[in-house]
């Protein structure tokens, strides 16, 4: 099991050096121009779901996101909560706006993507493909976990919070 351990993090040591790709030979490396962490989508029975994630911006221009699709809804739309005499209520939004150099964390009672009119459960242990799109990066795909309806993120206090896996998107 070590073995196994100490040969992934050797490969991916080597796997994103410069010095060890036959690309940076000819061409210079792209920029990275987003960072997503914690995608994660809650467990559902039934017809809503809600996918949640973390995006951090390194581009020096504000970006957007746009859009998401999936098959396993007939719709998706990014949402927000807001608190209106007392009652949290859930609104549609156009975009998600994330600040050149800053990050938006899409999480349970905040900004999420809402996946409405499933066409099946969503349970713990599965995976759905979503696609982001955004203004300047263009089409993210994702394969997200679906997490129980018990889960509870990393907080940013939580040592696991800094050594989260990052999807670089250039």
């Amino acid at each position: 099991m070590w073995t196994l351990f100490f040969s992934l993090c050797f490969f991916s040591i080597f796997a994103e050096c410069p010095a060890h790709s036959k690309e940076s030979e000819t061409h210079p490396p792209k920029a990275t121009k987003l960072h997503i962490q914690d995608p994660w989508i809650r467990a559902s029975n039934g017809k809503n779901g809600a996918a949640f994630l973390e995006i951090k911006n390194l581009q020096n221009v504000q970006e957007s996101l746009l859009s998401v699709q999936s098959s396993v809804c007939q719709e998706v739309e990014l949402h927000t909560h807001t608190h209106e005499n007392g009652i949290m209520k859930m609104r549609p939004v156009k975009s998600i706006a994330i600040t050149s150099g800053g990050k938006t964390r899409l999480q349970p009672g905040g900004l999420h993507i809402m996946l409405m009119g499933l066409h099946a459960p969503l349970k713990a242990g599965d995976h759905v493909d979503l696609v982001l799109h955004f203004q300047h990066a263009g089409q993210v795909p994702l394969h997200v976990p679906v997490k129980a309806m018990s889960y509870q993120p990393c907080k940013p206090c939580c040592a696991a919070y800094k050594n989260r896996p990052v999807l670089k998107i250039n």
